[in-house]
């Protein structure tokens, strides 16, 4: 049991190093950034920008969450734009946290307009090149539990990005490594890897 547990602890480290910014359907963006005294429009810009790469929007408020993103916080993105300007250019670095406060993104954009407004602006649109479009899959969030010589349980939370298939296998994937679940009895079940690669998994 102890061993199964580091096993599926390991795989679901993997997965959650592996997460990438079009992998969420949802994204906060704040009302103010912090690190600008002035909006300068950055957050309308930002929001349009997202949305045409089919993001969905959501206030920093949970409460005003769609009822899937407030059952599954770890589905939501946290977007910020922070100041990053030199002496001699504008500079902006548009970052992408998790629901661990991770960054799973932090993509930069400079400018040589030396007027604030049009500066941020134009740096924040050299960003966007490197803003994928939304391919989202569930986000699930799964606590881990290992039982220690002592008998006592230590619980972990990982987050883990699955994909169920018509079959009732599960697959399990970090962009550049991808895993397949099935079942065998209540018991049991197997890891298959893309090379096929299995192991088999007493529960």
């Amino acid at each position: 049991m102890k061993k199964l547990s580091i096993l599926i602890l390991t795989v679901c480290s993997m997965f959650a190093f592996g997460q990438k910014v079009s992998d969420y359907k949802y994204i906060s963006v704040p009302v103010k950034f912090e690190t600008f005294k002035e909006d300068f429009g950055l957050g309308e810009l930002l929001i349009k920008t997202l949305r045409s790469k089919n993001y969905t929007i959501v206030p920093t408020d949970k409460l005003q969450w769609p009822s899937d993103a407030q059952s599954n916080p770890c589905s939501v993105l946290m977007a910020n734009i922070i100041n990053d300007s030199g002496f001699l250019r504008n500079k902006v670095s548009v970052q992408f946290k998790d629901c661990n406060d991770k960054v799973i993104s932090s993509i930069k954009g400079s400018s040589s307009i030396k007027e604030y407004k049009e500066g941020y602006q134009d740096a924040l649109k050299q960003t966007y090149v490197s803003i994928s479009p939304a391919n989202p899959i569930n986000q699930v969030q799964t606590k881990i539990q290992e039982t220690t010589t002592n008998n006592t349980q230590v619980a972990t939370t990982a987050t883990v990005s699955a994909i169920s298939t018509d079959n009732g296998a599960q697959k399990f994937s970090n962009g550049k490594m991808d895993l397949q679940r099935i079942q065998i009895d209540n018991s049991q079940f197997i890891l298959v890897g893309s090379n096929s690669f299995f192991s088999i998994c007493n529960l």
